[in-house]
Protein backbone atom coordinates (compact mmCIF):
# COMPACT_ATOMS: atom_id res chain seq x y z
CA UNK A 1 0.00 0.00 0.00
CA UNK A 2 1.59 3.51 -1.03
CA UNK A 3 1.52 6.43 1.08
CA UNK A 4 -1.12 8.15 -0.27
CA UNK A 5 -3.37 5.20 -0.07
CA UNK A 6 -2.44 4.63 3.71
CA UNK A 7 -3.27 8.53 4.19
CA UNK A 8 -6.59 8.39 2.61
CA UNK A 9 -7.77 5.38 4.82
CA UNK A 10 -6.05 7.46 7.40
CA UNK A 11 -8.87 10.11 6.86
CA UNK A 12 -11.13 7.81 6.17
CA UNK A 13 -10.66 6.61 9.55
CA UNK A 14 -10.28 9.79 11.27
CA UNK A 15 -13.90 10.88 9.85
CA UNK A 16 -15.86 8.52 11.81
CA UNK A 17 -14.29 10.24 15.37
CA UNK A 18 -13.89 14.02 15.91
CA UNK A 19 -12.45 14.20 18.84
CA UNK A 20 -8.96 16.41 20.26
CA UNK A 21 -6.89 13.38 20.08
CA UNK A 22 -8.01 13.22 16.36
CA UNK A 23 -6.57 16.73 16.13
CA UNK A 24 -3.28 15.69 17.92
CA UNK A 25 -2.79 12.85 15.93
CA UNK A 26 -3.61 15.03 12.45
CA UNK A 27 -1.50 18.16 13.69
CA UNK A 28 1.66 15.86 14.77
CA UNK A 29 0.91 14.81 11.48
CA UNK A 30 1.08 17.70 9.18
CA UNK A 31 3.79 18.85 11.01
CA UNK A 32 6.40 15.86 10.19
CA UNK A 33 5.42 16.10 6.60
CA UNK A 34 6.02 20.21 6.84
CA UNK A 35 8.96 19.11 8.88
CA UNK A 36 10.32 16.94 5.52
CA UNK A 37 9.28 19.45 3.36
CA UNK A 38 6.43 18.31 1.76
CA UNK A 39 4.24 21.10 2.43
CA UNK A 40 1.34 20.14 -0.10
CA UNK A 41 0.83 16.68 1.98
CA UNK A 42 1.06 18.36 4.90
CA UNK A 43 -1.84 20.94 4.01
CA UNK A 44 -4.79 18.36 4.13
CA UNK A 45 -3.72 17.20 7.75
CA UNK A 46 -4.14 20.87 8.76
CA UNK A 47 -7.36 20.95 7.11
CA UNK A 48 -9.00 18.15 8.49
CA UNK A 49 -7.66 19.64 12.09
CA UNK A 50 -9.06 22.70 11.66
CA UNK A 51 -12.66 21.49 10.30
CA UNK A 52 -12.90 19.16 13.68
CA UNK A 53 -11.22 22.00 16.40
CA UNK A 54 -14.44 24.05 14.11
CA UNK A 55 -16.65 21.77 15.33
CA UNK A 56 -15.10 21.40 18.75
CA UNK A 57 -15.36 25.14 19.40
CA UNK A 58 -19.25 25.32 18.03
CA UNK A 59 -20.21 22.25 20.53
CA UNK A 60 -18.40 23.52 23.52
CA UNK A 61 -18.46 27.73 23.47
CA UNK A 62 -17.44 27.69 27.19
CA UNK A 63 -13.94 25.78 26.72
CA UNK A 64 -11.28 28.26 26.42
CA UNK A 65 -8.57 25.58 25.46
CA UNK A 66 -10.46 25.04 22.22
CA UNK A 67 -10.73 28.61 20.56
CA UNK A 68 -7.53 28.81 21.70
CA UNK A 69 -5.96 25.95 20.26
CA UNK A 70 -7.82 26.24 16.62
CA UNK A 71 -5.74 30.03 16.70
CA UNK A 72 -2.60 28.41 17.37
CA UNK A 73 -3.52 25.80 14.35
CA UNK A 74 -4.41 28.73 12.44
CA UNK A 75 -1.15 29.99 12.92
CA UNK A 76 0.64 27.17 12.00
CA UNK A 77 -0.83 26.99 8.46
CA UNK A 78 -0.32 30.86 8.18
CA UNK A 79 3.14 30.09 8.94
CA UNK A 80 3.25 27.02 6.74
CA UNK A 81 1.77 29.47 3.81
CA UNK A 82 4.48 32.54 4.74
CA UNK A 83 7.31 30.04 4.18
CA UNK A 84 5.78 28.76 0.81
CA UNK A 85 5.58 32.35 -0.39
CA UNK A 86 1.59 32.36 -0.37
CA UNK A 87 1.26 34.76 3.08
CA UNK A 88 -1.15 37.50 2.11
CA UNK A 89 -4.53 35.23 1.84
CA UNK A 90 -3.87 33.21 4.99
CA UNK A 91 -2.63 36.27 6.60
CA UNK A 92 -5.70 38.44 5.75
CA UNK A 93 -8.55 35.64 7.08
CA UNK A 94 -6.61 35.01 10.02
CA UNK A 95 -6.52 38.70 11.03
CA UNK A 96 -10.38 39.17 10.04
CA UNK A 97 -11.09 36.31 12.07
CA UNK A 98 -9.53 37.64 15.46
CA UNK A 99 -7.22 34.85 15.54
CA UNK A 100 -3.92 36.20 15.65
CA UNK A 101 -2.95 39.67 16.97
CA UNK A 102 -1.03 41.42 13.87
CA UNK A 103 1.12 44.76 13.94
CA UNK A 104 3.31 46.03 11.54
CA UNK A 105 7.13 46.39 11.79
CA UNK A 106 9.76 47.58 10.22
CA UNK A 107 12.44 45.55 8.85
CA UNK A 108 16.18 45.49 9.40
CA UNK A 109 15.97 45.57 5.33
CA UNK A 110 14.14 48.76 5.71
CA UNK A 111 10.91 47.45 4.36
CA UNK A 112 7.38 46.73 5.94
CA UNK A 113 6.05 43.62 7.28
CA UNK A 114 3.22 42.34 9.40
CA UNK A 115 4.07 40.26 12.17
CA UNK A 116 1.44 37.68 13.11
CA UNK A 117 1.38 35.87 16.30
CA UNK A 118 -1.00 33.67 18.39
CA UNK A 119 -2.94 35.29 21.10
CA UNK A 120 -1.16 32.38 23.45
CA UNK A 121 2.26 33.87 22.09
CA UNK A 122 1.19 37.80 22.86
CA UNK A 123 0.12 36.87 26.10
CA UNK A 124 3.21 35.29 27.06
CA UNK A 125 5.26 37.91 25.31
CA UNK A 126 3.57 40.80 26.74
CA UNK A 127 3.47 38.89 30.30
CA UNK A 128 -0.06 39.34 30.99
CA UNK A 129 -2.14 36.26 32.99
CA UNK A 130 -4.38 34.58 30.96
CA UNK A 131 -7.85 35.22 31.79
CA UNK A 132 -10.74 32.76 33.79
CA UNK A 133 -13.62 34.67 32.30
CA UNK A 134 -16.38 32.32 29.98
CA UNK A 135 -16.51 33.51 26.67
CA UNK A 136 -20.02 34.44 26.72
CA UNK A 137 -19.25 37.07 29.48
CA UNK A 138 -16.67 38.59 27.78
CA UNK A 139 -19.09 38.74 24.67
CA UNK A 140 -21.47 40.58 27.12
CA UNK A 141 -18.86 43.01 28.29
CA UNK A 142 -17.68 44.28 24.91
CA UNK A 143 -21.02 44.29 23.79
CA UNK A 144 -21.95 46.54 26.91
CA UNK A 145 -18.49 48.53 26.02
CA UNK A 146 -19.27 49.07 22.27
CA UNK A 147 -23.09 50.29 23.21
CA UNK A 148 -21.96 52.64 25.74
CA UNK A 149 -19.04 54.14 23.19
CA UNK A 150 -21.61 54.54 20.15
CA UNK A 151 -23.99 56.58 22.86
CA UNK A 152 -21.44 58.59 24.37
CA UNK A 153 -19.79 59.29 20.74
CA UNK A 154 -23.34 59.34 18.49
CA UNK A 155 -22.02 56.51 16.53
CA UNK A 156 -22.92 53.14 15.16
CA UNK A 157 -19.66 50.73 15.65
CA UNK A 158 -19.98 47.06 15.67
CA UNK A 159 -18.49 44.66 16.71
CA UNK A 160 -17.20 41.94 14.13
CA UNK A 161 -19.32 39.26 15.07
CA UNK A 162 -21.66 41.72 14.02
CA UNK A 163 -20.18 42.85 10.87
Amino acid sequence: MNTMTRWVFFLLFLSLRSTAQDVALLLNHGAQLEAAFKEEEALPAYQQALAIQQKLVAAHPDMAAYPSALANTYFELGLMHKLADRSAKPASELEKALLVSSEQVHTAAGSHARRLESWDQWVRRKGLAQSKVKTDEAIDALEQVMDSLNQRFEACGRLPWHA
